[in-house]
């Protein structure tokens, strides 16, 4: 079955699939799809649904993924000819906004201009935003949630290089900065658009479940020695949507924001040798 990348772009995937209709909502979403994996990163009609997903705020960019959206519009009879109600929906935006969990907005509502076509009586997959960068950036801050990339510049960076005493304690200060669990969010996501017919239409207001973490998601055990810290090499890390996890997920190798961060790092008062490390 044919896929579609990660990148925002204009989709057309005929897919048909006939799917029950409230004749009170004829076009709606049906579900958020799990996240595409590496190294393909392309989702289809085929992926299963995510009941929710972790985003990690000290990783994620954004909550980017894919819709599951369904045009049943019905044929009616009129007189002696049957018609359809719509030659097809054209879907010009989407709009998303983030609430927690006592209701309160965080950010604000944001909308997404969009070109796609979706077809009588027919489902597709539509890419679009769960959480945008500007409300990951404002839960980041608001939890006091610091990045993974500036937690090993602070930790790791040039004020622990040569200086053993400083350095013996950064394993324990990222450890500390971990957070598992700081909470959760609902993201509330409609599609809006227009028949062929010129009426306009929308989808059901979709609420989707996110639970929060802070550094959760990175692999920090591979940085417990300096040795490994700055002369191992990072092994190779793939995600489509990194930061964000539905289903399974791979961490994010530690090393690959400290490795050769201080390359003048000492133990115990001697120049460390990266030689051997960097042959494992």
């Amino acid at each position: 079955m044919r896929g579609v990348t990660t990148a925002m772009a204009v989709l057309v995937i005929g897919l048909a699939a006939a799917a029950c209709v409230d004749n009170e909502q004829s076009f709606y979403i049906e579900h958020v799809k799990v996240l595409a994996e590496p190294p393909g990163c392309e989702s289809n009609s085929g992926d299963a649904k995510a009941a929710s997903a972790l985003l990690d705020l000290a990783l994620a960019d954004s909550y980017f993924s894919y819709y599951y959206l369904t045009n049943g519009t019905m044929l009616r009879k009129e007189h002696d000819n049957l018609r359809a109600e719509s030659d097809g929906i054209l879907i010009d935006s989407m709009e998303v906004y983030v609430v927690n969990i006592d209701g309160e907005l965080v950010g604000g509502s944001e909308n997404y201009e969009f070109q796609m076509y979706l077809a009588p009586d027919s489902s597709d997959i539509a890419p679009g935003y769960v959480i945008p960068a500007e409300v990951v950036q404002t839960l980041a801050a608001g939890l006091g949630c610091t990045s993974a990339q500036d937690l090993a510049q602070e930790v790791f960076g040039p004020t622990a290089a040569g200086n053993p005493e400083l350095a013996s304690g950064f394993y324990q200060d990222i450890i500390e900065a971990i957070d598992d669990d700081v909470g959760a969010v609902y993201s509330a996501v409609r599609f809006l658009g227009h028949t062929q017919g010129g009426n306009d239409v929308e989808t059901n207001e979709y609420s989707f479940l996110v639970q929060l973490c802070c550094n959760c998601l990175v692999n920090w055990q591979n940085c417990a020695t300096g040795n490994n810290a700055y002369c191992v090499a990072p092994t190779e890390y793939q995600s489509c949507n990194p930061g964000v996890v539905s289903g399974s997920g791979t961490d994010v190798d530690c090393r690959l924001f400290t490795y050769g961060l201080a390359t003048n790092w000492t133990e115990n008062g001697l120049p460390m040798d990266c030689t051997a490390a960097e042959s494992k």
